[in-house]
């Protein structure tokens, strides 16, 4: 976390009023030249000071020796010199003023061992010097309301609402590009390279105080930090949206991560679903992560779900709809009160009035088109509008009208010209400047809108979420506090006593130590029963014919005690057994913890059999979880439908089941003894629920 005067040294160095370019150049072409082209170019009001002992002018500005022959002291020095001589200049950087470097060079950390060492050397300098550090490995950053550009790429700049940070230079390079495009304008763009003494975190931090920011977008890897960042958005989704692209699906990209920044890129799904979990919108491409930041920064909130759709083409509009189902954004049919005003406003329309609402085509004049579309956005089901016309000479486009009804009413409405782009050029900055975002594309469009809706319910969800996540008094579990200091495996009795003792549904069950104690439990319970080895030693009971099932009497209960014992105790003489009462069928699901490298333990619910093992249909959550997240992870799942009764079958006990989860995060939260819990399966029946099978691992003590 940085300190208040780390914040203010990072405003220094974000909005620079002197700048020192070390290893400034004059070959084009070159860094240390594109660099102060990037500057110059890019319309800096600020002075600039090159550094290079071999020359004395440059682009038409003095250069400097050393910086310790500069005539005043810098804010900020951008070192466009190789990785040895990077580590090095820090002394001279910080004995001429400096708050903070840009550190273009690689070699680093990506490259291994040799590059690890030199690393450790340049955070090492930093700190000593208090020298804020961005990079290395990073193209620097962009501050367009200062016309500050550190890359050594020249490029136009747009100062807007939105701020960008990315771990990658190229897929940087892209975003800013994409903006362009889209004539979104930026707050700031930020390299972050191999994030030595600046992690995503503190960068994080940072824009949530910077004045100029609305909205944030982030491109990621892997983060070292992620558990901080989660802590960290948590609060700024609140009062700022957070949008977020990550790779790494796959194997392959873990390894291609860890080359290219030195950081893994870590499991997908735990990323997504955890970051999600904290309110950040996580989206699934460059283009994505543009459309949601422009509407986001462009447009109100919408007061209702449901968006509507104006069009007098019919399949953009079945476009933009697949992408809104895809993110649970629903478009709902029109009252009847908005058919009634529609066939007013239009007698004998050629079209059956539905939503999308689709109109007569290239003839259809504006002043109608705002007509309809005032008439759509006044339907109380309706929360946003998508508005959708052809690029075309025989109409004029319904700008104006769209204009006067954004202003007079507080839904947002965004638009989607069926067009180049260059058909927009001239509407749509028009357009954009009084909170209309436009589109050429349907998905795009539809990408923008689902991200109004989705940050309209992660805002409502923040207000309490806080409260609903804390942990109750008395969900600690007094035997966790006097187990040994070694890591363990409990035994399957063990497991479920913890978690009868904080209140979860486990089935009747005896610990037995004979054929005849067995058959006497059996009897006790009542048949059928089953019969499962008890020992910390064995955990995957199945694999040795641990487990017998649907035992009617008291002969087949002495029976599968014998030989299940026999196998068992060739591998722990100590084995014993359990008796418990047979559950009968119903859906099986599967709740856990494990272990996670970036975010400590996460909580894990799924479908249980085959489909967790098959399908992998699983999410995950950080415990403690309030009753709200629980019920959401379960809407989450691919399995869904199985749970809310498919083809005929009854809903399970939704209820039940999402205080069976909140309950394992309230556990887990407060025992940190817990290392890792195994609930499966979890059968619920449409009252009810029992845990059948429980193995947990504690960690050891500290």
């Amino acid at each position: 976390m940085l300190s208040p005067k780390q914040l203010e040294q990072l405003e220094r160095v974000f909005c620079a009023q002197r700048v020192a370019v070390v290893g400034a150049g004059e070959a084009p072409g070159k860094v240390g030249y594109n660099i102060l082209e990037s500057l110059l170019l890019g319309g800096y009001r600020g002075r600039i000071y090159p550094v290079n002992p071999r020359l004395e002018n440059v682009l038409g500005l003095k250069v400097y020796p050393s910086l310790r022959d500069l005539p005043e002291p810098i804010d900020l020095a951008v070192i466009a010199i190789n990785q040895y001589a990077t580590v090095e200049v820090l002394a001279d950087c910080a004995a001429q003023g400096a708050q903070g470097v840009t550190c273009v060079a690689g070699g680093f950390r990506e490259l291994g061992p040799e590059g690890e060492k030199l690393e450790e050397d340049l955070i090492n300098k930093a700190n000593e010097f208090g020298l804020l550090l961005i990079g290395p490995n990073t193209l620097g950053f962009l501050n367009p309301w200062q016309r500050l550009n550190t890359t050594f790429y020249p490029m136009p700049m747009k100062a807007g609402r939105v701020a960008f940070l990315s771990q990658s230079g190229g897929v940087g390079l892209t975003i800013i590009y994409r903006a362009f495009d889209e004539d979104l304008g930026l707050s700031k763009w930020i390299g972050c390279g191999n994030r030595s003494t600046l992690a995503f975190s503190d960068y994080l931090q940072y824009l949530a105080q910077d004045a100029q920011t609305d909205v944030i977008g982030i491109f990621m890897e892997g983060a070292e930090d992620a558990a901080r960042l989660v802590a960290l958005a948590r609060e700024i989704v609140r009062a700022k949206p957070i949008v977020l692209y990550k790779v790494g699906r796959s194997k392959a990209v873990d390894y291609a991560a860890l080359t290219h920044t030195g950081s893994l890129a870590g499991s997908y799904r735990v990323y997504r679903d955890i970051l999600e979990q904290a309110g950040i919108i996580v989206v699934e491409s460059v283009e994505e992560l543009i459309a949601a930041c422009k509407a986001l920064a462009l447009s109100p909130l919408p007061p209702v779900d449901g968006v509507g759709i104006l069009t007098h083409t019919a399949g953009p509009s079945i476009v933009a709809m697949d992408e809104l189902a895809q993110r649970n954004c629903p478009v709902p049919p029109w009252q009847a009160e908005t058919i009634q005003a529609i066939r007013e406003l239009i007698p004998n329309p050629p079209t059956v009035i539905k939503n999308p609402l689709d109109l007569p085509g290239v003839g259809f004049d504006a002043p109608t088109y705002g007509k309809a579309a005032e008439t759509l956005l006044a339907d109380p089901n309706v929360g946003s509008l998508l508005a959708i016309f052809t690029h075309s000479r025989c109409w004029r486009y319904p700008n104006t009208e769209l204009i006067t009804l954004r202003q007079r009413q507080p839904k947002p409405i965004v638009a989607l010209y069926v067009s180049p782009v260059a058909g927009v050029a001239e509407a749509r900055p028009w357009l954009q400047d009084r909170g209309i975002p436009t589109y050429t594309d349907g998905k795009a469009a539809a990408w923008g809108l689902a991200a109004l809706h989705r940050y309209r319910h992660i805002r409502s969800a923040a207000a309490t979420a806080d409260e609903e996540r804390s942990v109750q008094p008395g969900a600690e579990v007094e035997q966790l506090k006097t187990r040994g200091t070694q890591p363990e495996w409990l035994t399957e009795a063990e497991s479920k006593a913890v978690l009868a003792a904080a209140g979860i549904p486990v089935p009747a069950w005896r610990e037995v130590a004979s054929e005849e104690e067995a058959a006497a439990a059996a009897t006790a319970l009542g048949f059928p029963v089953v019969l499962k080895v008890l020992s910390s030693k064995i955990l995957h009971k199945a694999d040795i014919g641990g487990v017998r099932l649907n035992l009617d009497s008291a002969a087949a209960v002495r029976q599968a005690y014998r030989e299940v014992l026999e196998r068992a105790r060739a591998i722990d003489p100590e084995a014993r057994a359990t008796v418990q009462e047979m559950a009968p069928p119903g859906v099986e699901v599967i709740v856990g913890l494990a272990p996670d490298a970036h975010f400590g333990r996460v909580l894990m619910f799924g479908l249980g059999g085959i489909f967790t093992e098959v399908l992998e249909d699983v999410v995950f959550a950080l415990p403690p979880l309030g009753q709200r997240e629980a019920r959401a992870l379960l809407e989450r799942i691919k399995g869904w439908p199985l749970l809310t009764g498919y083809r005929g079958q009854p809903a399970v006990d939704l209820e039940q089941l999402t205080d069976l989860i909140w309950r394992v995060g309230q556990l887990a939260a407060a025992n940190p003894a817990i290392a890792e819990m195994d609930l499966n399966p979890v059968v619920v029946y449409p009252r009810g629920l029992k845990v059948l099978d429980a193995r947990l691992r504690l960690a050891p003590r500290p």
